[in-house]
């Protein structure tokens, strides 16, 4: 019974994924940076009250890594990289627990 319970109050972390490409992409307007953002891992489930928790932590790290762990267009170029840097979003049920990672293709944070 108490699985049951639990497993209904997950919902799949994509409902806080969802989000984040608009806050992404508002960060790379103010910054002047071309970013695209990749997801994985919105189908694992997750508690409602930790989702909710975890949304404003997630943004936070997602501008930092648009501010701070991508360098500007001419700097990229001047790097080898292509202009339009990439941050990763990711999710994976580890056993009793979820990892979420932030990455980015730039210098990093």
């Amino acid at each position: 019974l108490h699985d049951q319970i639990v497993e209904s109050r997950l919902v799949p972390v994509a409902e806080a994924f969802e989000r984040m490409p608009r806050l992404v992409r508002d960060a790379a307007r103010a910054t002047g940076k071309r970013v695209e953002l990749e997801t994985s891992g919105g189908d694992v489930g997750v508690d409602r009250t930790v989702l909710d928790a975890l949304a404003e932590p997630l943004g936070h790290l997602l501008r930092n890594a648009v501010d701070h762990g991508l360098e500007a267009p001419p700097a990229r170029r001047g790097a080898g990289k292509p202009e339009c840097g990439r941050v990763a979003l990711r999710a994976v049920r580890e056993r009793d627990a979820i990892a979420v990672a932030v990455e980015d293709d730039g210098r990093g944070i």
